[in-house]
């Protein structure tokens, strides 16, 4: 939890100004006064970061791994500061939309008056892979499927499915579909790039079993 909140005082470089609300938190909450001996730990542990860390530096750096959807679409995220007197307190940010995964954004935290920067990293998944603005999916048939022709449903990144219809008696091992503007933004072009569907015939497969 944020020391500053503990002590129930606004997030400040004041030495003097958190020794006042220790004291007042102490006399709060002593046992014989009537409070909470789990508390009062809590009150003295905050107390004794804020004042060996030397309250820190301003700048709070970090950072989150989100969904592509949420880069393309923008999103709100929660960041989770690991280390240092803030360790454990978390901070809702806004993700602008064709946000590029990798990006640093800064803004100003509130709740601990710091500048607060956080890197946005890609979770990666097996259903798709990025290739800068451009999506690949791969996507396996059997002999069967190729000799009677099948209908192959994908869904993409962002959720929108895509109908493949594969010819009957199909002999190429590997089929391209492309759907234009189905990748993810590209940032040049100010356009979206392409989806590419990969439909590969596992020859040695006849049905699935």
């Amino acid at each position: 939890m944020n020391p500053f909140q503990i002590l129930n005082i606004a997030p400040t470089k004041d030495k003097m100004a958190i020794r006042r609300a220790y004291v007042d938190m102490c006399k709060t909450h002593h046992p014989d006064q009537g409070g909470d001996a789990v508390r009062l730990q809590q009150v003295q542990t905050a107390y004794n970061t804020l004042i060996s860390n030397n309250v820190e530096t301003d700048i709070i750096e970090t950072e989150v791994s989100l969904n592509l959807i949420d880069f393309l679409y923008g999103c709100q995220a929660t960041v989770v500061i690991r280390k240092g007197i803030f360790k454990g307190t978390e901070i809702e940010f806004i993700v602008p939309q064709y946000t590029y995964p990798g990006a640093v954004i800064e803004f100003n935290d509130v709740s601990t008056s710091r500048l607060v920067r956080v890197k946005l990293n890609e979770i990666k998944t097996n259903e798709y892979a990025r290739f800068d603005a451009n999506i690949v999916i791969r996507h396996t048939i059997n002999m069967l499927e190729a000799e009677l022709g099948k209908t192959v449903e994908v869904t993409n990144f962002d959720q929108v499915k895509y109908e493949i219809k594969v010819s009957p008696e199909t002999t190429a091992d590997r089929l391209l579909y492309t759907f234009d503007g189905g990748g993810f933004y590209n940032k040049k072009a100010r356009i979206r790039g392409n989806l590419t569907v990969i439909v590969e015939v596992d020859r040695k497969r006849y049905i699935d079993v």
